[in-house]
């Protein structure tokens, strides 16, 4: 109880007498009195007045009870001082962690211990919400920095291994910062593209768009085409590699055909990747005789005569084909057949002759059934490599016999629909010509007897009926049986 000294002033009415007395101040009676600040009528230290009297303040070491706690007075602790770092703050409130206080009074390491405080619950910031400085590896990945400011993070995952996306600096992963991590097959920190492994952290593979020459690739288009410049197999598409290339119109300089995978001429496809053909000048052998497209000889023309035939197989006798020069062509090299082995026919009659007979050796007559009305008609019967006959033709042969003409004409009787017949007109003379050599106008008649006198003799013999025609000759004007023919050219003069 404090008590104070009161001073009472009584003077008197009748004399200047004045006495003056003390008396004692009562905290707590609840009247305010000299010295006191307040008084609330009670000695409660914990509520507005305390109990000395005083006004309660925060600061006074005494923790007001009489508030609740959204009261702006209201005191959650008083430690009678005006420090912020220590568990009391200075607006009587117990320091917490996000107050924007950093207390001092708690060592590192001890609980309730502050490395910061900035007044908020962000984890994100440099300040973790447990008042704890924010550090890469913390797991919490800063966002109140940018690339380039120092303590920025890509990323924290809250550990130390390099191999995963996240960096233990806290950088994030990525292709070319030498380290392998997921996703990447390899990482050898640089763009260099044939060093075995890519810029994009791969092995290198045809396809993937990077040549790589130390593993052999020569190109490399970043397809899969194999038709193309590029092959699939990154090698630089040419003729001979087996693949027909579709990226070039014809004409252009690499067009290609065919292309069967080899440089050989010979076969269908040639080194140059056009189809064999005949004519190329080259001569296939991937054919066997017979077979479409088989070729003998390609002596790069087309042109039959110079030993090549224009399909391609070899003008020779016994070949089964009649070349240039042959008469026939049976593909044997018998030669006692109707083709001999020099491919010669026995008969000088063509295959327009319905009828044909050897009268003597190398001399054939060659007929049809009706008569013939033009010398082209009477040429056409003669055989390839004969002619029909003139004197000088037939001079080195030898004259037939009658023997000869009955066994014709024995022959002749045989033919089904040969007409009935007692001589058989055949004419040599050539369009009119009237030289020696070119006599020959001549009548094979059943009745010869070997004279001169028309006949075999007119031809052999060079008989005058170019100029006076005889009874036994009739003129040439007339329409014609059949010819004879000999082996051999025209003579000269040509007729």
């Amino acid at each position: 109880m404090r008590r104070a000294c009161l001073a009472l002033l009584l003077m008197s009415c009748g004399e200047d007498t004045v006495v003056v007395r003390e008396v004692a101040a009562t905290c707590g009676n609840g009247e305010l009195e000299t010295g006191e600040q307040c008084d609330d009528g009670n000695l409660e230290a914990a509520d507005g007045c305390t109990d000395s009297c005083r006004v309660a303040r925060c600061g006074d070491a005494v923790q007001r009870s009489d508030l609740a706690p959204d009261d702006p007075d209201y005191e959650g602790c008083d430690d009678g001082n005006a420090l912020e770092d220590d568990s009391c703050t200075n607006t009587c409130r117990p320091a917490v962690c996000g107050d924007g206080l950093v207390r001092f009074d708690i060592l590192v390491g001890s609980p309730g211990f502050e490395a910061c405080d900035d007044g908020n619950t962000v984890d994100q910031d440099g300040c973790l919400s447990s008042c704890q400085l924010a550090r890469c590896g913390d797991g919490i990945r800063r966002a109140d920095l940018r690339p380039g400011e120092d303590g920025y993070e890509a990323c924290d995952d809250a550990n130390d291994d390099d191999t995963d996306q996240c960096r233990s600096d806290c950088t994030g992963a990525f292709c070319g910062d030498g380290i392998v991590s997921d996703g990447e097959v390899c990482d050898d920190g640089n763009d260099d593209e044939d060093d075995g492994c890519t810029s994009r952290c791969t092995s290198p593979t045809c396809g993937d768009g990077a040549v790589q020459l130390a593993s052999g690739e020569q190109c490399d288009d970043g397809n899969t085409d194999d038709d193309d410049a590029c092959t699939n197999r990154c090698s630089v598409a040419s003729c001979g590699d087996g693949v027909v290339r579709v990226d070039i119109a014809p004409g252009e300089a690499g067009f290609e055909h065919c292309d069967d995978g080899n440089l050989a001429d010979d076969d269908a496809c040639t080194a140059a990747c056009v189809p064999a053909r005949c004519g190329d000048h080259i001569v296939r052998n991937d054919l066997v005789p017979g077979g479409e497209g088989f070729e003998d000889c390609d002596d790069g023309n087309r042109l039959g005569g110079d030993g090549c035939a224009e399909d391609c197989h070899a003008e020779r006798c016994g070949n089964g084909r009649i070349d240039p020069g042959e008469d026939c062509d049976d593909a044997n090299v018998l030669n006692d057949d109707e083709c001999s082995n020099e491919c010669t026919a026995r008969s000088a009659c063509s295959g327009g002759a319905e009828w044909r007979f050897e009268i003597t050796p190398n001399l054939w007559l060659c007929m049809n059934d009706s008569a013939l009305e033009t010398y082209a008609e009477s040429d056409a019967l003669c055989g390839l490599n004969a002619t029909p006959a003139t004197h000088a033709l037939v001079e080195p042969l030898r004259e037939p016999s009658v023997a000869e003409n009955l066994a014709f004409w024995s022959w002749y009787d045989e033919r089904e629909g040969a007409p009935d017949a007692a001589y058989i007109r055949t004419g040599q003379k050539r369009r009119g010509g009237c030289s020696r050599e070119a006599y020959g106008d001549l009548l094979i008649s059943r009745w010869w007897d070997g004279s001169a006198r028309g006949g075999w003799g007119d031809l052999f013999r060079g008989g005058s009926s170019c100029q006076s025609p005889s009874s036994d000759v009739a003129n040439m004007g007339r329409s014609l049986s059949g010819v004879v023919c000999v082996r051999g050219e025209y003579a000269d003069p040509a007729p």
